[in-house]
């Protein structure tokens, strides 16, 4: 729950000095989080053919009850668009679907990363992080 507080209050673009990589003194945004931290991460894993929880932050500001607007998906796949990345993800909200997406560019994410989906959220997509999930083998 922290964490997601955490990316609540930050801003989308990087603060300061407007570059991808922050510099000393400036302060990643959640484009920068998202594509050039977490995104690596998750398309490893992809590539590797392991699905991959996320946490999909929606929220922002200092309400800590807005905490409750963001979201959960499982990751399965992705294709690319040109410069644009589809991340294929079950969302629990949507059923059986194999056809939900987040769409992103992952260049240049110091200005803020527009984030499309078609999740069953209210609201835009402002980030994601790879969320830990340990599996559990049901009782027998």
């Amino acid at each position: 729950m922290l964490r997601y507080y955490r990316w609540q209050l930050a801003a989308d673009a990087h603060h300061r000095t407007g570059r991808a990589v922050p510099l000393p003194g400036g302060t990643p945004g959640l484009g920068t989080r998202t594509v050039v931290r977490h995104w690596p991460v998750v398309r490893d894993e992809l590539e590797a053919g392991r699905p991959v929880p996320l946490g999909v932050v929606t929220a922002r500001g200092l309400d800590v009850r807005r905490i409750a607007r963001h979201h959960q998906v499982l990751a399965w796949g992705y294709r690319r668009e040109g410069a644009t990345v589809v991340l294929r993800v079950y969302d629990p909200d949507q059923g059986p679907r194999d056809d939900v997406t987040i769409r992103f560019r992952d260049a240049t994410p110091a200005a803020g990363t527009a984030f499309g989906h078609d999740l069953g959220i209210a609201g835009g997509v402002r980030g994601f992080f790879r969320t830990g999930y340990r599996p559990v083998p049901p009782p027998t």
